[in-house]
């Protein structure tokens, strides 16, 4: 949809329009919101031309910020995460850079992590780049943003999660932090290990997808699972897409203090990583 939609704009607009920001985040498989009501351009060139559904951008580009998907000009990795990062809610913010580390890092397995030596260097190049455009809204934000990606996160809602716990100045978690049962090895969403490493507890945080468990053999997998953690001697709590929503998101903190109360204390909020109250644009993405 938003592809075809790229299409019939990039018909109607100069040959020069790159597609950028969210539009090219989508674009390029990366997690954004999921209502976009507006394509995002930039343009090296003003224009007197205004249209409700598109939100135009005035900076330069250089070749090595554009690519082409199915045959419009749409900013490349590197320069979407930056656009995403400095224009984008906090949470939806790292929820891009995540996806564009899974993206320009090799897959790994679940109970392999990626490189952390590889994820560095990913880190560095964009810190490098976020420099070298110079003063703008939001590079603040965007390097707290590149200190903690990770390509772990293996979904939008986890990314986004991890935000909040971030932003109250938890510790960084583990993603995909193995939890050893007397089931087996299981691997938790993202989690921290408390206590001398002879006894550890570890703190457990899972994020369950919309669907996740439709399947009722699922489901009875899953049960299991978190009855083997907690049998263990460890803690878990379980969130979800509704948790996240404005009406009730005031909640995750108390639940994520009362799983890791040793953590409370000593946590230093990060301001950048907490919501700013959104302008207009925003609203519309």
């Amino acid at each position: 949809m938003l592809r075809a939609r790229c299409v019939a704009d990039a018909a109607r607009l100069s040959p020069q329009t790159v597609f950028s920001h969210v539009t090219a985040a989508a674009l390029l498989g990366l997690w954004v919101p999921p209502r976009i009501e507006v394509v995002h351009v930039t343009q090296t060139f003003k224009t007197k031309s205004q249209r409700d559904t598109i939100v135009r951008h005035h900076r330069p580009l250089s070749d090595d910020d554009i690519t082409q998907i199915d045959g419009v000009l749409v900013t490349g990795l590197t320069r979407t995460v930056i656009d995403c990062i400095t224009s984008l809610p906090v949470e939806w913010a790292l929820a891009v850079a995540d996806s564009a580390m899974r993206l320009r890092l090799p897959p790994r397995r679940r109970d392999q992590p990626h490189d952390r030596d590889e994820v560095e260097a990913l880190r560095e190049e964009w810190v490098r780049y976020l420099a070298q455009l110079g003063p703008m809204r939001g590079c603040r934000q965007a390097r707290d943003i590149l200190r903690r990606a990770d390509p772990g996160s293996e979904s939008p809602g986890e990314s986004r999660l991890r935000c909040v716990a971030l932003a109250a100045g938890l510790p960084a978690p583990i993603l995909q932090m193995p939890v050893h049962t007397a089931e087996g090895l299981f691997h938790a969403d993202f989690g921290w290990a408390l206590g001398p490493p002879h006894d550890r507890t570890f703190a457990c945080v899972e994020f369950d997808g919309r669907g996740k468990y439709e399947d009722p053999s699922e489901q009875s997998r899953e049960e299991a699972r978190q009855s083997a953690i907690i049998a263990a001697g460890h803690r878990l709590e379980r969130f979800s897409g509704e948790d996240l929503l404005n009406e009730v998101r005031h909640l995750i903190l108390p639940r994520l203090f009362a799983l890791v109360p040793e953590l409370v204390e000593a946590r230093e909020p990060v301001v950048h990583l907490n919501p700013r109250p959104p302008r207009r644009r925003n609203r519309r993405l």
